[in-house]
C-alpha cells in the first residue's frame, strides 16, 4: 500500500525552494517602493498563497526579509504582515 503522508515527507526533504526564492526576490526587487504581504506576492506571482507564505516564511529565517508593519492588502483589503526585501551589501 502507497502511504502519501510518508512520500510528502520525503519529497519536502529534498524540495528545492531556490528558484521561488528568486522569483520573491526579483518581484520584490522590481517593486522596491512598496512592501509585501502574503495575498499581494501571490496575486503578482500567480502561484498558490499557500506556497508563496512557505517560502516568505523561509526568506524571513534566512534574514532576507524585513517586517514592516500590518496594512491592509492591495489584493484582499484584508490587514496583513508586510515585508520588505533587505538591501545586501554590495560586492564591490
Amino acid at each position: 500500500m502507497h502511504n502519501t503522508a510518508t512520500t510528502s515527507r520525503e519529497h519536502y526533504k529534498t524540495y528545492d525552494a531556490s528558484g521561488l526564492h528568486a522569483l520573491i526576490k526579483a518581484k520584490m526587487r522590481e517593486n522596491a517602493h512598496r512592501d509585501w504581504c502574503i495575498a499581494d506576492m501571490a496575486e503578482a506571482t500567480n502561484i498558490d498563497k499557500s506556497t508563496i507564505s512557505a517560502r516568505m516564511n523561509e526568506l524571513r529565517e534566512y534574514g532576507e526579509l524585513e517586517y514592516t508593519g500590518k496594512k491592509p492588502s492591495e489584493t484582499t483589503g484584508i490587514v496583513s504582515n508586510h515585508y520588505k526585501l533587505i538591501a545586501q551589501p554590495s560586492l564591490l
